[in-house]
């Protein structure tokens, strides 16, 4: 029990900081290249990645894309942040049990000095333990913020381009006279946005589909209460009404005009 030696910190915390801002950087900048070539091969040789660059590829080139790339390197430079605080976090771990351990062994062989430094490093460690906490709490609520702020923004583009697209040359009135028609396209439009961002940036909602599949069993409903009104307009009260000469054009017009479904009602086969 002699050779019980006063306590040592793990690491020269007094000099980490300007350690960890040179590791930092020197990270970063290895990360951010390798990521881009990752990156870059995935949008050149794979299907899926050509498929994702076509979609918003706009987004990340010109003048407007400084500003989503520079958010981009801050998302990328807090994930590393986080790395080099886990690293740190281990060392101050180690240093709070460890002077733990030495106070208690100084306490039982009697030695004031090993017990004295135990009890400071105690004290130490649970003050840098404060510092990397608050460190570690600030870089969470940033990169939270950062990251809804950049979903935000790209699907503000993207809806923007989408419609245009689809408003583009009236393509909107011209889909109605298709085979396939498509229900609700402003909603899809939406709807696969918010996934195709919420994915891409780990933050997916699990709602998306569900109201999908609500607004299909709405228009499901429509259909049914218009195959309805068709079978029952040869006794309606209306044709009834329509009895008279001088309402007969009329009430035929309207019943010619239900044989043909409304512009925003699909086919059933669409629907189901």
């Amino acid at each position: 029990m002699n050779d019980v030696k006063p306590f040592s910190p793990s690491i020269d915390w007094s000099a980490e900081p300007l350690h960890s801002l040179w590791w930092l950087a020197q990270a970063w900048t290895i990360t951010a290249i390798c990521t881009l070539a990752v990156l870059i091969l995935l949008a050149r040789f794979t299907t899926w990645g050509r498929q994702f660059w076509a979609v918003t590829g706009a987004y990340f080139t010109g003048r407007h894309s400084i500003k989503p790339w520079l958010v981009l390197a801050a998302m990328l430079l807090s994930v590393i942040i986080g790395v080099r605080l886990s690293v740190l976090f281990s060392y101050q771990g180690n240093d709070l049990f460890t002077s733990a351990q030495v106070a208690v062994e100084g306490l039982a062989t009697g030695n004031d000095e090993v017990r004295d430094s135990g009890i400071r490093g105690f004290w130490i460690a649970l003050a840098t333990f404060m510092g990397l906490a608050a460190i570690l709490v600030t870089r969470v609520l940033i990169d939270l913020f950062m990251t809804q702020r950049f979903m935000l923004a790209w699907r503000a583009w993207l809806t923007d381009r989408l419609t245009g697209d689809w408003l583009d040359g009236r393509a909107y009135y011209r889909s109605r006279f298709i085979d396939q028609t498509i229900d609700n396209p402003d909603q899809r439009i939406q709807s696969d946005i918010d996934v195709f961002t919420a994915i891409s940036a780990r933050n997916p909602t699990p709602r998306t589909r569900p109201a999908t599949a609500h607004c299909r069993s709405a228009l499901s409903r429509r259909s049914s209460r218009s195959s309805r009104s068709l079978q029952s307009c040869g006794t309606s009260p209306v044709t009834s009404r329509c009895s008279g000469s001088r309402y007969r054009g009329r009430c035929s017009g309207r019943c010619s005009s239900m044989s043909r479904s409304p512009p925003w009602l699909p086919s059933p086969s669409a629907v189901r």
